[in-house]
């Protein structure tokens, strides 16, 4: 409108125009710098994440090299099982022979004891009859 032209309202709507203006600015200066908060933020939380991933790989690689160790060991000590038990069936099977072996040795002593009682009963039988003899001669 016409009564709107004079100076001091040009001068008014120039000054509320800049204040529009600048504001409008000062929004997109604010958006703007939110923007970059959340992309600093997101970035951080991805570093942080990559972080945790290689601390994880790198536990699980240490894990991995733990576990492998343990399974040589455990086909380490599955082998030395294997040769105490094929130790043990032999020393079970010596043990075996020899106690076969004791066994035959015990007959035979025992064999041999029996052969000498015998021996000994008729060395005593013939020595009774031999005094018996003897005897009867003395009385002739």
């Amino acid at each position: 409108p016409d009564w709107m032209t004079t100076p001091e309202m040009t001068q008014a709507m120039t000054t509320l125009s800049l204040f529009s203006e600048k504001e409008r600015q000062y929004d997109k200066y604010q958006a703007r710098q939110e923007y970059l908060r959340e992309q600093r933020t997101l970035q951080k939380e991805q570093e942080q994440t990559s972080q945790k991933l290689k601390q994880t790989h790198q536990k699980l690689e240490q894990t991995s090299a733990q576990l492998e160790q343990a399974n040589e060991k455990l086909e380490q000590t599955s082998e030395k099982l294997e040769q105490t038990s094929e130790k043990l069936e032999q020393t079970s099977e010596q043990l075996e022979q020899t106690s076969e072996q004791l066994e035959q040795t015990n007959q035979a002593l025992q064999a041999e004891r029996l052969k000498k009682q015998a021996a000994l009963q008729e060395k005593e039988s013939a020595l009774a009859e031999i005094a018996h003899l003897k005897a009867l001669l003395a009385k002739q």
